[in-house]
């Protein structure tokens, strides 16, 4: 059976409030208008200041973002404008912000405390890592198209599109201030800016919000060396945020991981979550920032590249804490039928889902089928019938079953998924629509039904074009798995001129010498073979076992395999002597 594509990672939209889907419209707060929410800062005073901030998150959070913005600024202004509340920062450099939360794993833990320890080696193993992974990834390619929610190819760098979050967006909603805390400085500037920063990162300036995140930790930074100055206390590197501002710590610096990883610097987002993950496991108790650390250094794990199976293996380990962490937060929920009830397990699903694609991508499709059923479960429990991430369980689950080759499931969990999206993503050429399309039409190509597996892979060759442009390696892809098609049906005419243009396409968006160029080249000469195009076949041949010899050298077995078919096609045209020395280059190798 043809591999099919990967599954879809995708999350809990629960926490996310900052995505490209929210609903523009108007907000009524009891007798107060948006004419006296700009009034209100001719009146600098404390109540003010709350009052800004608080109608900022609720225009934030119904989408009305002008607004929001005038809250936040204003209410900025207003704090800086009183005695001793300018908001100064000495930016240095990023360890010098954070250097005093500490990445020390030496921490006591209560019996049914969750710890993940590293060692100092672990660590710096970690960050090495992790600042090779974008290289690694970017110089490896595609064999075969595969979606995940990035889209993402396995291992590939590429941060989630907005619409599955695989959880590392549960800390994009603004903050309130409390009325008891709107006259402490480092409480409130912290707060205003973090939620500034929150705005510009929804617009994609991750530029100014990394500043505004930045001056946040600083302003926590002053504040925790003042009050330890305060007791006598010496500062150095191993020295903790005290409670109260690790409290504010955690969501600022997943945002900073947010912005790193998006920026596919590795080496930093995984600084800014094993520092979150710190800070967190100084409660001796299961919380939700703890579970969602550990959800996300899975997710960042997982989309590192590099040793795909290293890195997997620790974002298993990462998902599996998580998981003990949400199970218990949900045993302890004191009302089942409260949304905070609900949320935790919406995260329980998604933690779930990140961890089937684990077990997917290692190849343990069993172990994928189990946990990826178990999170199709609880979402469909929890979700309306038309949200995405139930349609990208279903398809997780679908595409199992097509590995596993139960393809009468695995069309049922396609057809689901087609059913939402479609609904979704009404009238438009969406990317999730074009794979979908092609996942429909592997199951009826596995089935050797091919006038159907044909309508399918067209209608998908056209919704990608439309969606990705005509020149994109997923073009290239779906053209070579319509190839395929026509080979298996003895359409060698139809099967080269698909092939040849799928060709075109990956020597315009590959690297030259990448794999896949080689397989095109090979379907091409095999195709020529059997129509008995030997001089057409040979000129094929001959640029793949040259273009192999550079990707693999001189002795690997593939080459062997080509060299066989170039003495084949030789003798087929009388060149026997070419045909003699491809077969002695052939049993050298073997």
């Amino acid at each position: 059976m043809n591999s099919v594509t990967t599954d879809i990672a995708n999350s809990s939209n629960s926490c996310s409030i900052g995505s490209s889907k929210r609903k523009r419209g108007s907000i009524s707060f009891a007798d107060q208008t948006e004419e006296d929410v700009v009034a209100t800062t001719n009146t600098p005073a404390q109540n003010d200041i709350v009052l800004l901030n608080n109608l900022g998150v609720d225009c934030f959070e119904h989408g009305i973002l002008t607004d929001a913005t005038k809250c936040f600024q204003n209410a900025m202004e207003i704090f800086s404008s009183r005695p001793g509340g300018s908001i100064t920062t000495n930016l240095t450099s990023m360890s010098s912000l954070v250097s005093c939360i500490s990445l020390d794993s030496s921490s006591q833990s209560s019996p049914d405390k969750v710890l993940v320890t590293t060692s100092a080696h672990d660590q710096d193993v970690i960050m090495e890592d992790a600042e090779s992974a974008a290289s690694d990834s970017e110089a490896s390619g595609t064999e075969e198209h595969q979606l995940s929610t990035a889209p993402i190819l396995q291992g590939s760098p590429s941060p989630p599109r907005s619409e599955y979050d695989e959880g590392m967006t549960c800390y994009n909603r603004p903050l309130r201030i409390d009325n008891s805390k709107s006259d402490d400085y480092h409480s409130t500037a912290p707060t205003l800016l973090f939620n500034v920063g929150q705005l510009h990162s929804l617009e994609g300036d991750d530029t100014t919000a990394e500043r505004y995140f930045l001056q946040a930790l600083d302003i926590l930074q002053q504040r925790f060396e003042s009050n330890h100055r305060d007791e006598g206390m010496e500062l150095d590197a191993s020295a903790r945020l005290d409670n109260d501002v690790s409290i504010d710590a955690i969501p600022i610096l997943h945002n900073l991981a947010r912005i790193y990883y998006r920026a596919q610097n590795y080496k930093l987002a995984m600084d800014m979550y094993f520092r979150a993950l710190d800070i967190a496991q100084q409660d001796d108790q299961a919380s939700s920032s703890l579970a969602n650390t550990l959800n996300c250094i899975g997710v960042l794990f997982f989309h590192m590249g590099g040793n795909t199976e290293k890195n997997a293996t620790k974002a298993l380990d990462m998902f599996n804490a998580s998981l003990v962490v949400r199970k218990k937060l949900i045993e302890q929920a004191e009302d089942p039928n409260h949304n905070s009830y609900k949320l935790l397990k919406q995260e329980l699903a998604t933690t779930m889902n990140n961890k089937g694609r684990i077990h997917y991508m290692l190849g343990d499709h069993n172990a994928a089928l189990v946990t990826y059923i178990d999170a199709l479960k609880l979402r469909r429990e929890i979700l309306p019938s038309l949200h995405l991430d139930l349609a990208a369980s279903a398809y997780n689950l679908g595409q199992t079953y097509h590995q596993l080759g139960n393809l009468t499931e695995a069309m049922e969990l396609y057809q689901e998924f087609h059913s939402i999206i479609t609904r979704i993503f009404v009238g438009k050429n969406h990317r999730d629509l074009a794979i979908i399309l092609k996942c429909m039409a592997q199951v009826h190509h596995d089935e050797s039904q091919y006038e159907e597996a044909a309508r399918l892979y067209y209608k998908s060759l056209e919704t990608t074009k439309a969606a990705l442009g005509d020149f994109h390696p997923e073009v290239a892809s779906l053209l070579n798995k319509i190839g395929n098609m026509h080979y298996e049906n003895s359409d060698f005419s139809s099967a080269i001129r698909i092939y040849e243009e799928g060709l075109v396409v990956e020597r315009a968006v590959l690297q030259h010498d990448h794999p896949n160029i080689v397989v095109t080249l090979t379907n091409i000469a095999q195709s020529q073979k059997h129509k008995g195009n030997y001089y057409a076949a040979l000129e094929r041949y001959v640029e793949a076992h040259a273009l192999q010899k550079a990707i693999l050298g001189d002795k690997d077995p593939k080459v062997a395999v080509t060299l066989s078919n170039v003495a084949q096609v030789s003798c087929r045209l009388g060149r026997f002597t070419r045909a003699f020395d491809a077969y002695q280059e052939v049993l050298q190798i073997r």
